[in-house]
């Protein structure tokens, strides 16, 4: 187990190199020019200010230059800065973070409860219409495309009869709780603001039970299979 152990840990940069290295050359390959998103439409056709931009974000240098400062940015924790937000790529990822940990989170719960609770059932009920029905559930959560089923049942339980709040992590005019984990739920227990936690956890539900639906036929065929 050490060795093994050792042997995955050794390959680990490996690996984030040959991401990195798929990632730079699959960008270089996708249409479009980065220039139309740093210089206005109508300065494309000003050389002075295409060149003075292209130097500026090393568009100007070979393409292996490019990747080896591609590489070397990434060792030293520079993602570079973002074309829309024009602020460091790791901040705007800092900042949305814990957002998306959050909904990792309750995803994994929901569809670990889910899971284990179905996997029982069919094995407790093997054979039967409960085992039939719970596997059923299950098959179409994970067969789904993720996006496809969050349109759907954010059509039926949002729009359609109003069960739970659309999109977002709050109302639209209500205050974040102050900024202590970056989850609004735990946020909001912590300054004991049990109206917040409520409405932030009403948005959570939905998008978290999308996710969490998605894993629960891997873990119901594996709980009924043990």
């Amino acid at each position: 187990m050490l060795a093994y152990i050792v042997r995955r840990l050794i390959a680990i940069p490996f690996l984030l190199l040959g991401v990195a290295s798929v990632s730079f050359v699959l960008a270089q390959m996708t249409k479009g020019d980065p220039l139309a998103a740093l210089v206005p439409e109508r300065m494309m056709s000003n050389p002075e200010i295409v060149n003075a931009v292209k130097a500026e974000w090393g568009l100007d240098q070979p393409l292996p230059l490019r990747y080896v400062t591609y590489i070397g940015n990434l060792l030293q924790g520079d993602l570079g800065t973002s074309f829309t937000t024009r602020r460091p790529v790791s901040t705007d990822i800092a900042e949305r973070l814990p957002a998306t940990l959050e909904l990792v989170i309750a995803a994994m719960i929901i569809g670990t409860a889910l899971g284990l609770s179905l996997g029982l059932l069919s094995a407790r009920f093997r054979g039967t219409a409960t085992d039939g029905l719970a596997r059923v559930f299950a098959l179409i959560g994970s067969s789904l495309p993720i996006f496809w089923s969050g349109l759907i049942l954010l059509y039926i339980f949002s729009v359609r009869f109003s069960i739970v709040p659309g999109t977002g992590r709050l109302p639209p005019r209500v205050t974040p709780p102050p900024d202590v984990t970056g989850f609004y739920t735990i946020d909001a227990l912590i300054a004991g603001d049990l109206s917040l936690f409520t409405q932030a956890l009403a948005h959570l539900a939905l998008p978290a039970f999308v996710l969490g639906w998605a894993v629960t036929g891997i873990i119901t065929r594996i709980v009924r299979s043990s």
